[in-house]
């Protein structure tokens, strides 16, 4: 996936405030977006997938970086998201696993398909700078902090 960092995920700018900035380099707090208006969620995302894109797009624009450079890779985390959804859909109706017609006990292909998906929206979250480590990569703008609220808190409304 173009543009994620090979090795260890960047401990947060803040941890290395609380920690010391052991080796005495500037704090990268990431780019600046130019912020600009997000585009409406592909036609072909699901309702579950439209549904996060909603979520993750007021987060952005709370934080003051929507644009439309996170347009596609929004597509591709709602789209895993949607994956997700519907593989456990599957799971739930037919179970997890079913029996060969030599008598072997396998794992159901949805299950493998969830699990990927699972993991790709991970990496889109974290490329987005949705996640815990991939804060300190990027800088956000002042924004009025009773105004914002965390991803965290929206998905958990969902629930």
């Amino acid at each position: 996936m173009a543009g994620l960092v090979p090795g260890r995920a960047a401990k947060p700018a803040e941890l290395k405030l609380i920690e010391g900035n052991r080796g005495h380099r500037p704090l990268n707090f990431g780019p600046k977006f130019k912020s600009n208006k997000m585009p409406r969620p592909p036609q072909e995302l699901g309702e579950d997938g439209k549904k996060l894109w909603r979520k993750i797009k007021r987060h952005l624009e709370d934080a003051g970086i929507a644009g439309a450079q996170f347009a596609e890779i929004l597509a591709l985390c709602c789209q895993a998201h949607q994956n997700i959804i519907d593989a456990e859909a599957e799971i739930k109706a037919k179970g997890m696993t079913f029996t060969t017609s030599t008598g072997y006990v396998a794992p159901r292909p949805e299950v493998k398909m969830r699990d990927t998906a699972m993991r790709l929206k991970a990496k889109f979250l974290a490329e987005m700078g949705l996640t815990q480590s991939a804060k300190g990569r990027i800088i956000i703008p002042k924004v009025n902090p009773a105004k914002t609220r965390s991803l965290r808190d929206e998905l958990e409304d969902d629930e």
